[in-house]
Protein backbone atom coordinates (compact mmCIF):
# COMPACT_ATOMS: atom_id res chain seq x y z
CA UNK A 1 0.00 0.00 0.00
CA UNK A 2 1.22 3.29 -0.87
CA UNK A 3 -0.49 6.80 -1.09
CA UNK A 4 1.20 9.25 -3.58
CA UNK A 5 0.11 13.01 -4.88
CA UNK A 6 -1.49 16.00 -3.82
CA UNK A 7 -4.97 16.90 -4.85
CA UNK A 8 -6.83 20.14 -3.62
CA UNK A 9 -10.87 19.80 -2.70
CA UNK A 10 -13.51 21.62 -1.67
CA UNK A 11 -15.00 21.00 1.89
CA UNK A 12 -19.01 20.86 0.82
CA UNK A 13 -21.70 22.36 3.74
CA UNK A 14 -21.73 19.08 5.20
CA UNK A 15 -18.23 19.24 6.00
CA UNK A 16 -17.05 16.34 3.46
CA UNK A 17 -14.48 15.87 0.92
CA UNK A 18 -14.22 14.05 -2.13
CA UNK A 19 -11.14 11.34 -1.60
CA UNK A 20 -9.17 10.49 -4.81
CA UNK A 21 -10.46 7.17 -6.45
CA UNK A 22 -6.68 6.04 -5.63
CA UNK A 23 -6.94 6.60 -2.51
CA UNK A 24 -10.09 5.06 -1.97
CA UNK A 25 -9.38 1.39 -3.20
CA UNK A 26 -6.08 1.51 -0.80
CA UNK A 27 -9.09 3.17 2.17
CA UNK A 28 -11.33 -0.32 1.22
CA UNK A 29 -14.27 2.48 2.24
CA UNK A 30 -13.53 3.13 5.97
CA UNK A 31 -9.91 4.41 8.05
CA UNK A 32 -9.05 6.44 10.91
CA UNK A 33 -8.31 10.67 11.01
CA UNK A 34 -5.94 11.71 13.87
CA UNK A 35 -4.12 14.43 14.94
CA UNK A 36 -0.82 14.56 12.84
CA UNK A 37 2.27 16.88 12.77
CA UNK A 38 2.77 20.07 12.01
CA UNK A 39 -1.15 21.17 11.85
CA UNK A 40 -2.40 18.29 9.68
CA UNK A 41 -4.19 15.53 10.16
CA UNK A 42 -3.18 11.87 9.74
CA UNK A 43 -5.92 9.37 7.41
CA UNK A 44 -5.01 5.70 7.78
CA UNK A 45 -6.46 2.72 6.85
CA UNK A 46 -8.27 1.05 9.78
CA UNK A 47 -5.62 -2.00 9.00
CA UNK A 48 -2.32 0.16 9.51
CA UNK A 49 -3.79 2.16 12.63
CA UNK A 50 -4.86 -0.82 14.58
CA UNK A 51 -0.94 -1.67 14.06
CA UNK A 52 0.19 1.89 15.71
CA UNK A 53 -2.39 1.18 18.51
CA UNK A 54 -1.32 -2.39 19.11
CA UNK A 55 3.20 -0.82 19.19
CA UNK A 56 1.53 1.49 21.72
CA UNK A 57 -0.30 -0.80 23.92
CA UNK A 58 2.45 -3.33 24.03
CA UNK A 59 4.74 -0.28 25.16
CA UNK A 60 5.30 -0.51 29.78
CA UNK A 61 2.33 1.65 30.97
CA UNK A 62 4.67 4.27 32.94
CA UNK A 63 6.29 5.01 29.57
CA UNK A 64 5.74 9.03 29.18
CA UNK A 65 6.85 8.83 25.69
CA UNK A 66 4.13 6.33 25.10
CA UNK A 67 1.55 7.95 27.26
CA UNK A 68 2.47 11.03 25.16
CA UNK A 69 1.54 9.26 21.62
CA UNK A 70 -1.08 7.81 23.15
CA UNK A 71 -2.75 10.73 24.28
CA UNK A 72 -2.10 12.41 20.72
CA UNK A 73 -3.27 10.04 18.37
CA UNK A 74 -5.70 7.48 20.13
CA UNK A 75 -7.28 10.52 21.60
CA UNK A 76 -7.94 12.50 18.84
CA UNK A 77 -9.10 9.26 16.69
CA UNK A 78 -12.16 8.97 15.06
CA UNK A 79 -13.11 5.98 12.40
CA UNK A 80 -14.07 7.83 9.38
CA UNK A 81 -16.21 5.78 6.87
CA UNK A 82 -16.40 6.92 2.74
CA UNK A 83 -19.63 6.93 1.08
CA UNK A 84 -20.72 5.87 -2.36
CA UNK A 85 -19.82 9.06 -3.90
CA UNK A 86 -16.19 8.84 -2.16
CA UNK A 87 -17.09 11.60 0.56
CA UNK A 88 -15.84 11.63 3.77
CA UNK A 89 -17.00 13.90 6.66
CA UNK A 90 -14.27 15.47 8.67
CA UNK A 91 -15.59 15.72 11.90
CA UNK A 92 -15.84 18.82 13.22
CA UNK A 93 -13.35 18.57 16.44
CA UNK A 94 -10.70 17.89 14.37
CA UNK A 95 -11.45 20.31 11.32
CA UNK A 96 -9.46 23.26 13.51
CA UNK A 97 -6.64 21.40 14.30
CA UNK A 98 -5.82 21.21 10.47
CA UNK A 99 -7.35 24.53 9.80
CA UNK A 100 -10.14 23.08 7.28
CA UNK A 101 -12.26 25.49 6.65
CA UNK A 102 -12.96 25.17 3.35
CA UNK A 103 -10.62 24.01 0.82
CA UNK A 104 -8.66 20.73 1.68
CA UNK A 105 -5.42 19.63 0.39
CA UNK A 106 -5.07 15.51 0.53
CA UNK A 107 -1.33 14.94 0.48
CA UNK A 108 -0.04 10.81 0.15
CA UNK A 109 2.90 9.91 1.92
CA UNK A 110 3.39 6.68 1.88
CA UNK A 111 1.52 4.47 4.72
CA UNK A 112 -0.88 6.94 5.21
CA UNK A 113 -2.91 10.47 3.80
CA UNK A 114 -2.25 14.12 5.36
CA UNK A 115 -5.67 16.53 5.07
CA UNK A 116 -4.00 20.17 5.99
CA UNK A 117 -6.25 23.53 5.34
CA UNK A 118 -4.92 24.95 2.52
CA UNK A 119 -3.66 27.94 3.90
CA UNK A 120 -2.13 25.74 6.41
CA UNK A 121 -0.43 23.52 3.97
CA UNK A 122 0.68 26.62 2.24
CA UNK A 123 2.51 28.15 5.02
CA UNK A 124 3.69 24.67 5.73
CA UNK A 125 5.10 24.80 1.87
CA UNK A 126 6.70 28.08 2.53
CA UNK A 127 8.82 27.17 5.32
CA UNK A 128 10.54 24.30 3.17
CA UNK A 129 14.19 25.17 1.55
CA UNK A 130 16.01 23.75 -0.39
CA UNK A 131 18.88 23.85 2.12
CA UNK A 132 16.68 22.04 5.03
CA UNK A 133 15.21 19.42 2.03
CA UNK A 134 18.63 18.54 0.91
CA UNK A 135 19.65 18.27 4.35
CA UNK A 136 16.81 15.83 5.36
CA UNK A 137 17.33 13.54 1.91
CA UNK A 138 21.30 13.22 3.68
CA UNK A 139 20.03 11.99 7.20
CA UNK A 140 17.82 9.96 5.68
CA UNK A 141 19.98 8.24 3.18
CA UNK A 142 18.09 9.31 0.91
CA UNK A 143 20.73 11.19 -0.85
CA UNK A 144 22.73 8.27 -1.60
CA UNK A 145 19.69 6.75 -4.11
CA UNK A 146 20.32 9.59 -6.95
Amino acid sequence: MSFRGENIHNLDDKFRILIPSAFREELGGKGVLTRGWNGCLFLYPAEAFSAIERELFSQPMLNQEAMDLKRWFIGSAEDVNIDSQGRMTVPERLRPLARIYKEVVSVGTGHKIELWGREAWDDYTRQQSQERLTAAAIATGLGRLG
